[in-house]
């Protein structure tokens, strides 16, 4: 049962606990990934490379997600939005998780290395295309991609916190038109900068190996991310009673189509890629899937296979499922922890691959991510409403309906 609430009656969120609990799990994190990185480098590099993209998957999933509703005029969104705008608001935190990636790139990139500690197969490679596989290039790119991500999170965030400081008196009154032209600009931008970064913080890895819809792969498994995400802090949030009876039965039926869209395109950009490269027989390009399917790798390719295509692909296809909280939050939490797995695939085995059972340094970077990304967001969050009450089609939102 959907209940009006009046902007003035609107609860607001104490962040202050949540963010503390947050930051020292982070800080804690962080502290014992430190120590990993003294121990071991190389694992604890890589480490941080899985919970950084992981945790870096779901703000920019968010944000997108926002500007997709924007762009679309969906209604349904309007209600949940400010969940993705506390996710997407991390950004700047995430944006200092680049700082350990950019001081020990040595570790991680093989192109950044003296040509001569180089294979003579990825020396001639790294030749042809070092004007891209440059090292400065490639700070000053990463900087560029936090730049346009940064501004349009905070451009969005401010404008909503803004309609809920004037909340309208008519209800109908014509949706904003600044964010939805920001948004339509705004999206151009993160397909551009999210297939780059990818390209760039992933795929050079293997700088032999090239695949021109790896960052639409990588999208697909943010976007996924990110709607799991949704799902689990939705829910929570209704739990602590600050989102009341406003995200209805609906709401969750609209996040989990939308996850099942995900994930048949993460499946289909997973397959494609895979299909065309081993069809192809080009031995660079197949070394790359051959280095996650050997010495142990295989199982976990597997794993994804089943787990995060087949397993939820047959869930979501349950209309309850998707309609129920408590059903489809399981549902997103095995999502979530399956993308995880697929960053973790796509990290490992990179050059200098070791067993796939995941090192130590795994949970302390994770914690360290996600703590901190987390506690900004909470501290960003406290003292504002739950719900973008301010916005004009917010009680049009509250009572979606779905088919």
């Amino acid at each position: 049962m959907i209940r009006d609430v009046e902007p003035r009656d609107a609860p607001r969120v104490n962040g202050a606990r949540p963010a503390i609990v947050c930051g020292v799990v982070g800080l804690v994190g962080l502290v014992a990934w430190l120590v990993a990185l003294r121990i071991d480098p190389d694992r604890a590099m890589r480490a941080w490379l899985t919970a950084w993209m992981f945790g870096l998957s779901i703000a920019l999933g968010a944000l997108c997600m926002i500007m997709i509703a924007y762009v679309s005029g969906a209604r349904w969104f309007v209600v949940v939005r400010r969940v993705a705008e506390t996710m997407a608001i991390s950004l700047p935190m995430l944006a200092l998780g680049l700082l350990p990636l950019l001081l020990e790139m040595r570790r991680l990139y093989p192109w950044t290395r003296p040509p001569d500690t180089l294979a003579p197969p990825m020396r001639e490679t790294v030749a042809k295309i070092a004007g891209w596989l440059d090292p400065t290039f490639f700070v000053w790119r990463s900087l560029l991609y936090f730049a346009v991500w940064i501004a349009l999170a905070l451009a969005l965030w401010t404008w909503s916190v803004r309609m809920d400081a004037h909340a309208p008196d008519e209800p109908s009154r014509a949706p904003p038109e600044r964010p939805v032209r920001l948004s339509a600009l705004g999206l151009v931008l993160f397909g551009f900068t999210i297939t780059f970064a990818a390209f760039d913080w992933l795929m050079s890895m293997s700088p032999g190996w090239h695949s021109t819809i790896f960052g639409v792969y990588y999208f697909a498994g943010a976007m996924l991310a990110a709607l799991s995400a949704m799902v689990l802090v939705t829910r929570a949030l209704q739990s602590a009673g600050l989102l009341g009876g406003l995200v209805a039965e609906a709401h969750y039926y609209a996040l989990g189509r939308l996850m099942l869209v995900f994930v048949i395109l993460w499946a289909y950009m997973a397959y494609s890629q895979g299909f065309l490269i081993w069809i192809g027989d080009i031995p660079g390009e197949v070394s790359w899937y051959l280095a996650r399917w050997n010495h142990g790798w295989a199982w976990l390719f597997g794993l994804l296979v089943v787990g995060q295509f087949f397993l939820p692909f047959l869930l979501l296809l349950n209309y309850a499922i998707k309609r129920k909280a408590r059903p489809l939050s399981w549902v997103a939490a095995w999502i979530l922890f399956l993308h995880w797995v697929d960053v973790y695939w796509l990290v490992g085995p990179s050059e200098g691959a070791r067993a796939p059972a995941p090192g130590w340094a795994q949970l302390p970077a994770l914690a360290a991510v996600l703590g901190l990304g987390a506690a900004f967001a909470a501290w960003r969050l406290s003292g504002r409403a739950a719900a973008p009450h301010g916005d004009p089609q917010y009680r049009a939102s509250l009572g979606y309906e779905s088919p």
